[in-house]
């Protein structure tokens, strides 16, 4: 049943999301994905307040996240049905949605224990109902600014429901005067009686004549006679309204001249451009109230500033020479004829040479005699100035009247014709928009067939797709498809977007299909309206890049090399591979997400900063060598090259990590090796040559003392001679010795090995240690009990000890004290540092330390090299500590100890 539910949501096309109490989404169909452009993932978690949506109100203010509709519902746990709020796009747009939101109550709970939250794109209803609006607003302004009174009253009351601005200028009431007045105020006595009997007859049910002449009594007390063409309402409410058009009718002579004039300035209008226009409205205007000159103004935004635009024909051939367009000049620099402006009506100066605030005109300008200026008006501001004068006779207030109608009649002219200017220019750059797309917009009848069709594709024309249905057009299973979607539409009344293959010779063309419901005024569905976008060359680029993602992550997540992939601002780890977890120890979960300053991986964190610097200034970067953390906190050597890349719509940062540390170790360990074979082949070298001369040099020596002793035999009594044979013998038993050390230290006398107590062979060799060494040097053994024994020549220990004691002593020659000490030990695989063996195994260790100045590291390194001495010339004699290498079986090393 769960697997059904869950069918059924991600099937509903409204999107729907599960907030929680705290406001985090919990539940996001398959929908809510697309209308929103999140993934279930992405939106896991998320608030209205911890992420950025950007939300619009329908105003097109920035909604807080404490202003959506979910938070509104989990803080008052009310619902809200139709909430509309807008997304901003990545391509400039918005997407206008249609929000519900019901609480959930948990059973015997006051507060929500969470929110339901459903969602539709409304775009195209938005911009229906926006177009429709500005339909609207734009009859409203032809109402308003119509060259005829028009107003609406309540036929059962008389109330004035709405008037337009010609109306106010007819009688001199302002539009709030108006509504607030009832029509038998305005109208004389007969009119009023004419008007109740119009009343009575229309509630009645009976026919009125839709002509009507009324005498109105202006707000000035004077009176008109205007016609009236009547046309009767019943709004569904009930109310029978009476929508009124008048014609002032008392200068009828006049205001047909004006209305030809009118007729003469639309033409131009359609025709010619807007200051041709102006320049024919002060012609007009001049020609009507017998004025030889005349001038437009416009009035700029800050109400301050005046733009010149155009004079009249006459005043340019005739009387000024000092006009030009576009000329900008602020109100404090204009003449009188500014009074229009700070009165914000027109005004009349019949004496303007009496005019006590007159400035002096420009040189060239004509000579003013009198003058009728009229500010045109729109939404309280001033837009424009019309301005004529030098009439013969004083201006009157048919005068004021016929040129303010003309100036507020050439101003929508004016207005109307920029705006189709405007659309014009907006047409031809919507023309070349749409030209560089393959985006076709159709309209269909309730039969689905076309009745309209902008851009055709698939190789039509209009012609040929107007009257026809998709059945009859595109390949059958294509057709069925299509067709489909737009019936669903039909039938639900709701738009459908959906893509949509379409076979062609060529191959399949893959179209984005947006189709939403037609209406008719009641609001039935009387048809479809829609857009298809051949969408073939981005589907193919995404599938291309798809795969391209896809063979990027095999070889990221397969590469035998460690790498990350970092945010380059901050280094925060998005992505890491098998390899990187198996260096590192860490799982993608811990350290994904999170920067590298967080989980402090660089032992020096300035090396980031140094790697991204490199990064910069070249794109990449190699064999950035640095110290980094394991998850245990131990540092290890790493090799990083590198590349700046895009991912996940960020600069970051493509590393491959290579671990450095064992090979590192591996590259001193063979290189202490190397040197340790060096070492031993040349050991062996020399023990090789020692063997050969011990023999030769033993030879020799028996020859010396077998000589020395038959002269010493034959020498008895003889003291001089047998004083000069002692040294001789004295020097053949040193050379003995020396030929018994060359002997062992190239083991070519093989050792007589015992099993030997250590400690007891240290102790026999006390006694001989007591009078070879000086007796200012202390000596102290410090023996382990049950020490193992061990198989070895006791002659051997017994010289290895006494030379290790000579050396010591030789150390200090002042005195000192030498320490020997026995341990027993247990050795794993151990590489001697002199003679490169490798032992393991337990072993009995053997200790001797003075406490003289020690060897310096060159001087321990060769200690066990023949014949080597750190004294003097002279000073050194025989093979040394080199011996103990000849005659030992284990390990021999040297080091100098730290002295506290």
């Amino acid at each position: 049943m769960e697997k059904e539910l869950a069918a059924v949501f991600d099937c509903i096309s409204e999107g729907v999301v599960y907030k929680d109490a705290s406001g985090r989404i919990r539940l996001f169909n398959k929908a809510a994905e697309d209308i929103l452009g999140l993934s279930r993932e992405q939106a896991a978690g998320l608030t209205s307040q911890n992420h950025d949506w950007g939300m619009l109100h329908e105003d097109g203010s920035p909604c807080p996240g404490d202003q959506h509709p979910s938070v509104i519902t989990l803080q008052s746990g009310q619902p809200l049905s139709n909430q509309v709020r807008g997304l901003p796009r990545p391509d400039g747009g918005v997407t206008w949605l249609s929000i519900n939101t019901r609480p959930v109550f948990e059973p015997g709970q006051d507060q929500p224990s969470g929110v339901v939250i459903s969602f539709r794109d409304i775009g195209q209803q938005k911009s229906g109902q926006d177009a429709l609006r500005q339909s609207e607003e734009r009859y409203r302004q032809l109402v308003r600014h119509a060259p005829a009174g028009i107003y609406e009253i309540d036929l059962a009351t008389g109330q004035f429901l709405s008037v337009n601005d010609v109306m106010c200028l007819y009688t001199g009431y302002t539009r709030e005067e108006f509504l607030a007045t009832n029509a038998l105020d305005i109208l004389t006595p007969e009119s009023a009686a004419l008007f109740r009997e119009r009343q009575m007859k229309v509630a009645a049910g009976q026919e009125v004549p839709p002509s009507v002449e009324f005498a109105i009594r202006a707000k000035d007390g004077g009176l008109f006679q205007v016609l009236l063409n009547v046309s009767v309402q019943r709004r569904p409410s009930g109310q029978m309204v009476a929508s009124v058009v008048a014609h002032d009718i008392t200068q009828g002579k006049r205001m047909e001249e004006a209305l030809r004039a009118r007729l003469r300035l639309m033409e131009l209008g359609a025709a010619g451009s807007v200051k041709d226009l102006l320049r024919k409205t002060l012609d007009e205007v001049g020609a009507l109230v017998e004025s030889p000159i005349g001038f437009f103004h416009l009035v700029e935004p800050d109400q301050k500033t005046l733009r010149l635009q155009a004079w009249s024909t006459r005043t340019t051939n005739e009387f000024c020479a000092s006009q030009g367009d576009n000329l900008h000049y602020g109100l404090d620099q204009a003449g009188v004829w500014v009074d229009c402006v700070h009165q914000r009506r027109p005004v009349v100066h019949n004496d303007y040479a009496g005019l006590s605030h007159r400035k002096g005109l420009p040189q060239g300008h004509a000579r003013v005699v009198r003058e009728l200026v009229v500010p045109i008006l729109r939404e309280g501001r001033i837009v424009a100035i019309l301005g004529v004068g030098n009439k013969p006779r004083h201006y009157t207030g048919e005068d004021v009247a016929l040129v303010s109608r003309l100036a507020d009649w050439s101003w929508d002219i004016a207005q109307r014709k920029q705006t189709e200017e405007e659309l014009r220019r907006n047409h031809q750059r919507l023309g070349v928009a749409l030209a560089t797309v393959d985006l076709a917009v159709f309209q269909q009848d309730r039969d689905l067939r076309y009745t309209w069709m902008y851009k055709p594709q698939l190789g039509y024309d209009a012609s040929q797709v107007v009257g026809h249905t998709d059945a009859e057009l595109l390949p059958a299973q294509d057709a069925a498809l299509v067709t489909e979607i737009k019936r669903g539409v039909v039938a639900s009344g709701l738009g459908a977007r959906q893509e949509v293959p379409v076979t062609t010779p060529e191959g399949t063309l893959t179209f984005d299909l947006v189709v939403e419901p037609l209406r008719d005024q009641d609001g039935a569905v009387v048809g479809v309206a829609g857009a298809s976008l051949n969408i073939t060359g981005r589907k193919r680029v995404e599938e291309a890049l798809r795969l391209s993602e896809e063979k990027f992550r095999l070889a990221f997540q397969m590469s035998p090399l460690a790498m990350t992939i970092t945010r380059l601002a901050d280094g925060k780890v998005l992505l890491i591979n098998e390899a990187h977890q198996n260096i590192f120890g860490n799982a993608p979960q811990e350290i994904e997400g999170r920067t590298t300053a967080e989980l402090d991986v660089w032992v020096n964190p300035d090396d980031r900063r140094r790697l991204v610097e490199q990064l910069k200034a070249h794109g990449l970067c190699r064999d950035f060598r640095t110290a980094i953390r394991d998850k245990n906190g131990q540092g290890l050597t790493i090799s990083i090259n590198c590349t700046a890349i895009e991912y996940a719509g960020e600069p970051c940062i493509l590393s491959v990590l290579q671990d450095l540390t064992q090979s590192i170790k591996a590259e001193r360990e063979q290189r202490a090796m190397e040197a340790q074979l060096r070492q031993a082949h040349k050991m062996q070298a020399v023990g090789t040559l020692a063997a050969g001369v011990a023999h030769e040099f033993n030879n020799l020596l028996a020859v010396i003392m077998g000589y020395a002793e038959l002269v010493r035999d034959e020498a008895q009594g003889r003291r001089d001679i047998l004083d000069d044979l002692a040294p001789i013998l004295t020097a053949c038993q040193r050379g003995r010795d020396l030929v018994k050390q060359l002997a062992a230290f190239s083991r070519q006398t093989e050792p007589q090995a015992r099993p030997l107590n250590l400690n007891q062979q240290i102790a026999a060799t006390g006694e001989i240690l007591a009078r070879l060494l000086p007796r200012a040097v202390a000596v102290h053994t410090s023996l382990a009990p049950e020490l193992p024994i061990v198989g070895m020549d006791a002659g051997h220990f017994q010289q290895v000890l006494i030379a290790l004691a000579n050396n010591a002593a030789q150390a200090m020659p002042a005195g000192g004290r030498l320490d020997i000490e026995t341990a027993s030990v247990t050795l794993g695989p151990t590489v001697c540092a002199t003679c490169g063996e490798t032992f393991s195994g337990d072993f009995v260790l053997l200790k001797v330390r003075d406490s003289g100045p020690g060897m310096e590291p060159e001087t321990a390194r060769r200690v066990f090299e023949p014949f080597f001495t750190s004294k003097g010339v002279g000073g050194g004699v025989g093979l040394g500590l080199s011996v103990t290498q000849g005659t030992w079986a284990g390990a021999c090393w040297a080091r100098r100890a730290t002295r506290c």
